[in-house]
């Protein structure tokens, strides 16, 4: 349950960051980031210091997210 919970989370940070995406780079490069999030991650570390898109909160929860999540998954898969 808590690994869906992170997951949901990490979905919504990922869209924030997709329209920040979206907004900075134009259409091509968010259609871009829409069909790859991998990319839309890396773009948001990469443009983490500008303040303007204000990133950083949501790339911190973005990580946290995925790391509980592992983390969770691995916890469930070894109690089983």
């Amino acid at each position: 349950m808590l690994s869906w919970l992170g997951s949901a989370i990490a979905w919504v940070a990922g869209i924030v960051v997709l329209i920040k995406l979206f907004q900075k780079e134009g259409i091509l490069k968010g259609i871009l980031g829409l069909i790859c999030m991998i990319y839309t991650y890396i773009w948001g570390w990469m443009h983490l210091k500008d303040e303007s898109l204000k990133l950083k909160t949501w790339m911190y929860i973005w990580t946290g997210c995925i790391v509980l999540g592992i983390i969770l998954n691995v916890i469930a898969q070894s109690s089983s």
